[in-house]
């Protein structure tokens, strides 16, 4: 009898913790949840993904864009993946990125950090160098 009774009770308390009686979800608005199109527009591919797109349109990836007084301008890519850093395609190493952008800052020169998903500690560091470099010696830099 014990048993009977425990069975009962375990699927009823089984029917009321499933929800015995379903529900509809009924939302408040029509407009869509997520725009698809505008999603899209939004995505950055990765370092690797752009490389192979410039490469089979068989053009070659450069560093150097064009402002708008016909000045060509050279970017210097710095990208943060996990705790990896490289330094526009070469990995940073035993080399201090300081020093590389100290050298490396000339007029027309902009330098680019690329969050590849990078580590928040490392990307904040270096985020924290650059601004550091934009005062002291006027570093031109952006920021993904």
């Amino acid at each position: 009898m014990k048993k009977f009774l425990l069975i009962i009770l375990c699927l009823t308390s089984i029917l009321f913790l499933c929800a015995w009686a379903e529900q509809a979800v009924i939302l408040n608005t029509d407009e869509k949840l997520i725009d698809l199109s505008k999603a899209i527009d939004f995505v950055k591919p990765g370092g690797e993904a752009l490389e192979e797109s410039d490469e089979a349109d068989g053009e070659k990836p450069t560093g150097a864009d064009v402002d708008n007084s016909g000045n060509a301008q050279t970017v210097i890519v710095i990208s943060v993946r996990n705790e990896t850093v490289t330094y526009n395609g070469t990995l940073l190493g035993e080399k201090s990125i300081e020093e590389l952008l100290s050298r490396d800052n000339r007029e027309n020169v902009r330098f680019c950090l690329v969050d590849d998903f990078a580590e928040a500690h490392v990307y904040k560091a270096i985020l924290r160098q650059l601004e550091l470099l934009h005062t002291e010696i006027g570093l031109e830099f952006s920021y993904e």
